[in-house]
């Protein structure tokens, strides 16, 4: 198979960039480093991201981010950034301080009763033209390892990798 040939969505899932870190350094504002894994074969271009950590209440209802809705970071990954086969990129990002909580990621854990931190993530990206495909993240902050790693039954529709949002045929 040539670049220049189209891969059907049977195989879509072997094009799928990974979000396999997501680490908050506590502060105010927060900075989030997270790492974006290319998992396939071929140099895939992101066409968008928008993360965003949000406090919320566990087994709240709880909704991906949207450029233009809420407080979403759409610069972490710029348009275009391309990720070669079988790479990774590392990006470091501010939390928006516009959010309710300003930002602010403590050092130290909330009490079960209290609003927790989540990180939530989307990121659409393609290897070519008439196909579009996105990997999505939502979970909370853990502590004291500060990473993003628990993913409540609730949410775990929200996290999802190598979706075909988009594919032409023809």
């Amino acid at each position: 198979m040539t670049d220049d040939e189209s891969t059907p969505p049977t195989h879509a899932r072997q094009l799928s960039i990974a979000i396999s870190k997501a680490r908050i350094i506590p502060g105010s504002p927060a900075r989030v480093t997270v790492v974006l894994e290319n998992r396939c074969d071929w140099g895939l271009a992101v066409v968008s991201s928008a993360f965003e950590i949000k406090r919320t209440y566990i087994g709240a209802r709880h909704a991906l981010p949207k450029a233009g809705w809420g407080y979403a970071v759409t610069d972490a990954v710029k348009p275009g950034t391309m990720l070669p086969a079988r790479s990774e990129l590392w990006t470091t990002f501010a939390a928006d301080t516009r959010t309710t909580f300003h930002g602010t990621v403590p050092a130290s854990p909330p009490s079960v009763l209290a609003p927790h931190y989540y990180f939530a993530g989307r990121l659409l990206y393609r290897r070519f033209r008439g196909e579009l495909t996105e990997t999505s993240i939502y979970r909370r902050l853990s502590y004291p390892e500060l990473e993003c790693s628990i993913v409540e039954p609730s949410d775990a529709a929200l996290n999802q990798e190598g979706v075909v949002v988009f594919y032409a045929t023809g």
